[in-house]
């Protein structure tokens, strides 16, 4: 048996209920203990084994299990007018929390908040009947608006009513977006990294200067953003072959755009905001291309500026040479994107102008060397004792993965055992002679680091530094970045000692980063 718990944020405490019970629309008054900003509505489970065994998935336990988050939007509340004001709380408010239960999925929302006043009334950001509440549950159990959770607080996804399946709870963010005011709302489904990347102003604002520069030259000459990686891995500035600046020698309005990213991407419409001629979106997902469509009706982008199409990579393609591609190098997860670098080859080769620009234009790895035993558990089965005795380490640990994704260095319990090294360098402009293949399509190289304190090497965490011009670098560490990083765990964990070298063998093929410490 399980009971759900549920907390709307820090600012109320926390009630419990049993799934069966949301069969019916159920409608909770919480009275809020803490002031502050309602944000979201965060849901765990104890589960009960018997009358004296019970597990919880609650934050304070150290379990496999996520929690489930119900993010809190005006729009939800029957008063869609409600501004971000009347969702602070203080002492003595209640916040009402509407909730259902149908086919194994629990729905979740604010309906209302009321608002204690000094003289002992109650203001209410919207006053909601019962039979309203049941038609506005209705209406979001038809459109697939509101009504989900997330474990990572992204809004809008479907949490099932059991525990395990929680994790699957990331999978499409709803959000409702409308072209022009005459025409009805329509459901669009996003990735949770897509909103993650929306969110990213310094991912966005880098890519956007650097788009302007490539608009904003109307003289003559060639791309500059062929650059010098000398010293790059001690983190100091590049230096710019030759001193004019990016995209040199377009017009303003006769720039074309090829834009491959993968997932979401405001560097198009960006570009056509700009006054770029032409932008072609490739890669992306159904979803993302109508809600980039409504977003350039949104913006006023004139129709047939912005298109969606092959990218025509490869030999005998469409023949369109195109000003500027953008791509994204990096998955949000901390790995180099499936066949990015294979990408930018056959660009350079068939789809780009010879002046023609890359970007991102550079980019450097780098790793250091940890202890990590929270890694060891989350990538292997550690032995017998923890699966009852029953011997299944052997078996499944043939299958594990080498390279771990989705880390967070500075909140993953890890201690460094090397200071952060250097392990290769992508120059994406590179220029190659005719039937040469860029140089880094396929690296490897063998180097020595000191260890910096004694322990048990597990794993080796790597991050990129992105270069997008030759003015705008990005960070895949930066705690205020959308991407985590990635970690390749070690097969066979290698003890060290303070002052010891260390020696590593890496190797980058197919777009896949290899590690191994000798």
């Amino acid at each position: 048996m399980s009971r759900p718990r549920i907390n709307p944020g820090s600012p109320s405490g926390s009630t419990t209920f049993s799934p069966e019970s949301l069969e019916h629309l159920q409608v909770f008054h919480l009275p809020v203990k803490h002031p502050g900003v309602l944000d979201a509505i965060v849901m765990w489970f104890d589960l009960h084994l018997d009358e004296e065994t019970h597990l919880s998935t609650s934050p304070e336990q150290d379990t496999c299990w996520e929690q489930a988050v119900f993010p809190v939007h005006r729009q939800h509340l029957t008063g869609s007018h409600c501004s971000t004001g009347e969702l602070q709380v203080t002492e003595g408010d209640t916040i009402v929390v509407s909730a259902t239960c149908r086919g194994d999925c629990i729905r979740m929302w604010v309906s209302e908040i009321q608002h204690h006043k000094d003289s002992g009334q109650f203001h209410s950001t919207a006053v909601t009947t019962h039979k309203q509440l049941k038609e506005l549950s209705d209406k979001h159990e038809d459109s697939g608006m509101v009504v989900s959770a997330t474990c990572d607080s992204a809004p809008v996804v479907e949490a099932a009513a059991t525990p395990a399946s929680l994790h699957q709870s990331s999978k499409d963010i709803s959000t409702s977006s409308t072209a022009e005011q005459s025409v009805l709302p329509q459901t669009i489904y996003l990735q949770q990294t897509d909103i993650c990347v929306l969110n990213d102003s310094r991912f966005n604002d880098a890519f956007y200067a650097a788009v302007k520069k490539c608009l904003s030259s109307n003289t003559g000459g060639v791309s500059s953003n062929v650059v010098d990686l000398t010293d790059f891995c001690t983190g100091d500035n590049m230096e710019m072959e030759g001193a004019s600046t990016a995209c040199e020698g377009r017009v303003n309005s006769g720039i074309a755009v090829l834009d491959i990213t993968q997932g979401m991407s405001m560097v198009g419409l960006c570009a056509a905001k700009l006054g770029a001629r032409k932008i072609r979106y490739s890669g992306q997902s159904s979803s993302s291309g109508k809600l980039v469509e409504a977003l350039a009706r949104r913006n006023g982008i004139p129709e047939g500026v912005v298109e969606f199409g092959p990218s025509c990579l490869e030999p005998g393609g469409s023949g369109a040479l195109w000003d500027v591609v953008v791509t994204d190098l990096v998955e949000p997860s901390g790995v180099l994107r499936q066949q990015v670098l294979e990408d930018l080859a056959l660009a350079r080769a068939y789809s780009i102008r010879p002046e023609g620009t890359i970007l991102p234009c550079a980019a450097a790895v780098y790793g250091v060397c940890v202890e990590s035993e929270v890694l060891l558990r989350e990538n292997r089965v550690l032995g017998s004792e923890q699966t009852l005795g029953l011997k299944v380490a052997d078996y499944m640990n043939i299958f594990q993965a080498t390279t771990h994704l989705d880390i967070n260095l500075s909140t993953l319990p890890h201690k460094p055992l090397t200071e952060p090294f250097h392990i290769f360098n992508f120059k994406l402009e590179e220029e190659t002679q005719e039937n040469t293949l860029p140089s880094y399509l396929e690296q490897s190289r063998t180097f020595v680091v000191q260890a910096s304190d004694s322990g048990t090497i597990s794993a080796v965490p790597f991050w990129f530094e992105i270069w997008v011009d030759s003015s705008n670098r990005l960070s895949t560490r930066d705690d205020n970045c959308h991407w985590r990083q990635a970690a390749v765990v070690l097969d066979k964990p290698v003890a060290v000692e303070k002052g010891q070298q260390i020696c590593l063998e890496a190797s980058c093929q197919n777009s896949t980063i290899s590690i191994v410490v000798k």
